[in-house]
């Protein structure tokens, strides 16, 4: 305005206008909230029953969904801790598996042998898997990639000559000595965490007490106590950090549900980088139905190698079982192809293969007893068993063809790596399969999830079994 005298009245104006407004404003908010809380009474009763019904569904959520985070485009960068509701669950979960662990001790009145598979053990394991993740363990401690840093050191020692085609003796005898010397090194270490925390617990501890603590009872008592549930944590925190090192579900479904939201925004250049998370196959020029099979394949497969594998040798030769076969795994997946390694990475691919025999099969048939509890039918589940009868042949492994054909035959999709197999190229008898898309990554991510848990409790029911009251 020109003057002073026009801007006062554009004050005096406007001043009017923001006290009208803040009075309408301040009466449909009164207005808004009133009826918010007619409603809310209504309904629930009152706000205080609907805070109670909030907090539920909060609970329900975190439990049903477990710990998503947004997976890093590449393995190695660190994943996202969890917050909220899934923390304070988890957190809650893994005290409360202690205080039962700890129970059981004293219950049994004798030190437990930790080379035995526990259930309690697994319970604990498997909820830090779902609601905790590598929260309290960074990266560079996991147990896998101190495997690899082993495998990648003793790398360094094979000479050039090792890898030529025309020495296969040379090639395959060196192989083997790669193979024990991780074997030899990754078990002896866990074996040597496992011992060191039993002697702790029983041995080191009390032998400390008995030269600090004097003869006072009260305080004798005391420190006995203290010293026995440290002790005790130990032993369960190493075999847990083993085991858990050994498998993951909750991971293996987080990168497939990411997949499937990756291809149902069309985000393709974040969808080839994201597949390196489940196989080492070339997906820069993968279309969008290439990327959703090659997922399942994955999906299915990791399920065996993963999850399933683990705890069968978990439940026969308990923690130092189970880490012993992600060793010879990861061995697998570093030396175990042809080219280079042809004859480096033969001993360690065929006993990988020797390993994986029973678990591949037990992964189809936990696939089809999943999809029957989720289809409530026996149709698809039936049908998974034929393409996986039918086509695991194809592939040149001798197990990862069985869970991949019977995903292929569960979802009925057509899942192929050009010129190397092609599983349920015919369908369910109505016609040729479909190839796969994002809708088909999320039905088969709810299969393999719930067949993951069906193995959990499978070894649950043989650990009691094989061991009897050891075994919880």
């Amino acid at each position: 305005v020109g003057n002073k005298n026009n801007e006062m009245v554009a004050c005096q104006y406007a001043g009017k206008h923001t006290i009208l407004g803040e009075l309408i404003g301040r009466a449909v908010y009164q207005a808004t909230r009133q009826s918010l809380e007619e409603n809310l009474r209504y309904t629930f009763g009152g706000q205080f029953w609907y805070r109670l019904y909030a907090i539920y569904k909060k609970i329900s959520i975190a439990v049903r969904q477990g710990h998503q985070p947004w997976i890093p485009s590449q393995p190695g960068i660190p994943i996202p801790t969890p917050s909220g509701t899934v923390l304070v669950l988890g957190l809650l979960g893994m005290v409360v598996s202690f205080g039962v662990y700890l129970l059981q001790q004293e219950e049994r009145h004798e030190q437990q042998n930790v080379f035995q598979p526990s259930v309690s053990i697994l319970l604990a394991v498997m909820i830090r898997d779902r609601f905790l993740g590598s929260l309290f363990q960074p990266i560079a401690f996991h147990p896998v990639v101190l495997v690899g840093k082993v495998i990648t050191y003793c790398l360094r020692f094979i000479p050039e000559s090792s890898y030529d085609p025309q020495r296969p003796l040379q090639g395959f005898v060196v192989g083997c000595g790669l193979f024990l010397t991780t074997i030899a090194v990754s078990l002896g270490t866990a074996w040597g965490l496992l011992s060191a925390a039993v002697y702790l617990q029983t041995t080191f501890l009390p032998q400390l007490l008995s030269h600090t603590v004097g003869d006072n009872s009260t305080v004798a008592t005391l420190c006995s106590t203290a010293a026995h549930v440290v002790g005790t944590f130990c032993v369960w925190i190493v075999q847990i950090y083993i085991l858990k090192g050994a498998l993951s579900l909750q991971l293996l479904g987080n990168v497939a549900l990411q997949m499937a939201r990756f291809l149902e925004r069309g985000q393709l250049g974040h969808s080839r980088t994201q597949l390196m998370w489940l196989c080492s196959r070339d997906p820069s020029k993968l279309s969008s139905d290439e990327l959703a099979g090659g997922t399942l394949e994955s999906l299915a497969e990791n399920l065996s190698y993963s999850v399933v594998s683990p705890l069968f040798w978990y439940c026969l030769l308990g923690p130092l079982g189970a880490f012993g076969f992600r060793v010879v795994n990861t061995l697998d997946s570093r030396v175990g192809y042809r080219g280079r390694f042809e004859w480096v990475g033969k001993f360690s691919a065929r006993v990988d293969d020797v390993w994986n025999i029973i678990p591949a099969r037990l992964t189809v048939l936990l696939l089809m007893l999943s999809a029957a509890v989720v289809s409530r039918t026996t149709t698809s589940a039936v049908h998974g068993w034929r393409v996986a009868c039918r086509d695991a042949g194809q592939c040149e492994s001798p197990n990862a063809g069985w869970p991949m054909a019977t995903m292929a035959g569960i979802l009925n999709v057509r899942l192929e790596k050009k010129g190397e197999y092609c599983l349920n190229r015919l369908g369910n008898g109505s016609g040729a399969s479909r190839l796969p898309d994002h809708a088909d990554i999320r039905k088969g991510h709810i299969v393999a999830i719930l067949a993951g848990y069906f193995a959990v409790l499978l070894c649950m029911a043989g650990s009691v079994l094989l061991y009897g009251s050891c075994g919880y």
